[in-house]
């Protein structure tokens, strides 16, 4: 599930790579029908990207520090599921109240709606993109104390190369992830404090390559290579 997840996260994004090639025309973006459907689809497989690695680092942490835990497997699979209906029906009720447009500048999509729905929605959103964060940072300071203080030969070696994957796996989470937590949070003051660009955006690096990087290339990047480390 979570290789098909990535693998959708990364051919999406193909239409905006093209369009930052072709002088950002918006090209198949022209219609808002699919403007409005790509991005819905988009925000849906990142969240769900984001909560499939939150529940991998945390069942691993689980295992490494209770080995006779059983994890729940129905459990696992209901959160998801709770997930996916959750921010299907919260995006389904911003996107009827909300316009789409294309941005020129970032050559994405994107909807927007004026009243203070938008800001609750952005305030949801960054939250949402921090949680999952912290837990696995949480997760990976915990299995990495755990894993530190156990001896033993075979043991040992096992646990050293489980630590080295829950490393590699966590870092590159948090670093992609990170930089798109922090614009969404500039992006959800800015909204709050004033209009679009503010203070936060003024800057041309911040107005026309900070959301490509969060949108685009960070989340792309964690989505190519977990697979990998799984």
């Amino acid at each position: 599930m979570a290789c098909t997840i990535d693998i959708g996260s990364s051919v999406i994004h193909l239409p905006v790579s093209f369009n930052l090639l072709n002088k950002r025309s918006p090209g198949i973006f022209n219609s808002l029908v699919f403007c409005s459907m790509w991005y819905f689809v988009l925000l849906l497989l990142q969240q769900m990207s984001m909560f499939v690695v939150m529940l991998l680092s945390l069942s691993r942490t689980i295992v490494i520090l209770f080995p006779f835990y059983k994890v729940n497997k129905r459990a696992v699979l209901f959160s998801l599921l709770l997930y996916f209906i959750y921010h299907c029906t919260r995006n389904a009720v911003y996107f009827y109240h909300a316009e789409t447009y294309y941005i020129t500048a970032t050559a994405l999509c994107e909807v927007y709606e004026k009243s203070v729905l938008r800001t609750i929605y952005q305030a949801n959103y960054a939250v949402c993109l921090g949680v999952p964060s912290i837990i696995v940072l949480t997760s990976f300071l915990a299995s990495i104390s755990k894993l530190l203080r156990n001896n033993g030969g075979a043991s040992l070696r096992r646990n050293r190369r489980a630590s080295i994957t829950i490393t590699y796996f966590s870092a590159i989470f948090l670093i992609c992830n990170c930089f798109t937590f922090i614009n969404q949070t500039f992006y959800t003051l800015t909204m709050v404090q004033s209009q679009y660009p503010g203070h936060f955006y003024e800057s041309k690096f911040m107005f026309f390559y900070s959301w490509v990087l969060s949108e685009l290339y960070c989340t792309v990047l964690n989505a190519s290579l977990n697979p990998v480390l799984c």
